[in-house]
């Protein structure tokens, strides 16, 4: 029942993106232009806070997972594949501006539970700060 409720909770598009297909396209397509429209309108200048109001709507941050892998255990999996912290922030701004299967840091079993991420609305400038704040958060999760 909590995950009913919980995707009650988040906007229509963000619960489509996450039940069905992976999502192909620019980010300026009708399924995530609600999204585009929140972020130009609040500008967002922090890791922190961008994660809160973007990566949030999926991600938690520890266990248990909502509707995509929690982000300690995705950074977990970053620091294992990404060294130093700058190939990490690389990794993550062309990551989540294109999410492709075969680029992705996560066990194939991971993929396949939760499907890849839709393409994120964010510009290069604020997917580094969300790097920089993720990998602060240590990767203490669980594969």
């Amino acid at each position: 029942m909590r995950t009913v409720s919980a995707l009650a909770a988040l906007p229509l598009p963000l619960v489509l993106a996450a039940c069905g297909p992976p999502l192909q396209g620019p980010v300026t397509e009708p399924h995530v232009a609600p999204v585009v429209a929140r972020v130009a309108a609040a500008p967002l200048d922090d890791g922190e806070r961008i994660f809160n109001e973007v990566c949030a709507q999926c991600h938690t941050l520890g266990p248990p997972p909502n509707l995509a892998p929690p982000m300690r255990t995705v950074v977990m999996h970053l620091r294992r594949a990404c060294d130093p912290e700058a190939a990490a922030a690389d990794h993550v701004v062309s990551y989540v501006a294109a999410p492709d299967a075969d680029r992705s840091i996560l066990p194939s079993h991971v993929v396949a539970r939760f499907g890849l991420m839709p393409p994120q609305p964010l510009r290069p400038d604020q997917l580094e700060k969300v790097a920089a704040y993720v990998w602060s958060l240590g990767g203490g999760g669980n594969p």
